[in-house]
């Protein structure tokens, strides 16, 4: 496996592996049911200042992942994953990121 990373518009915003250059095109530009899809990742997750990751439409470019890249991944990855989950199937974002299943809550304390 290889460590790749997909950049929006220019911008390294993901890590993933991969078996090959080919595999690493599919997750993200194929409809990948078993990792979810990279481009419905890209589209769920929000930038911290409330911008969408990636709008549908800029160009999304997939490369091998820079050995800096690489070990950012392999670091978040061996804080994330329990003992029991396949090590090569993990993606991280390489970018400060929301996470759409985090409800905010108003005033009143209810979820909005």
């Amino acid at each position: 496996m290889e460590t790749f990373v997909v950049e929006v518009a220019g911008e390294p915003v993901m890590a993933f592996r991969a078996e090959n250059e080919e595999e690493a095109q599919e997750l993200v530009n194929g409809d990948d049911s078993e990792r979810g899809g990279i481009k419905t990742v890209l589209l769920e997750y929000g930038r911290e200042d409330g911008k969408p990751l990636w709008d549908g439409a800029s160009e999304l470019t997939v490369r091998a992942a820079a050995q800096a890249e690489h070990n950012e991944w392999e670091e978040l990855r061996d804080a994330a994953i329990e003992s029991d989950d396949d090590p090569d199937d993990f993606n991280a974002f390489l970018i400060p990121i929301t996470d759409p299943d985090e409800e905010d809550e108003d005033d009143d304390g209810l979820a909005v």
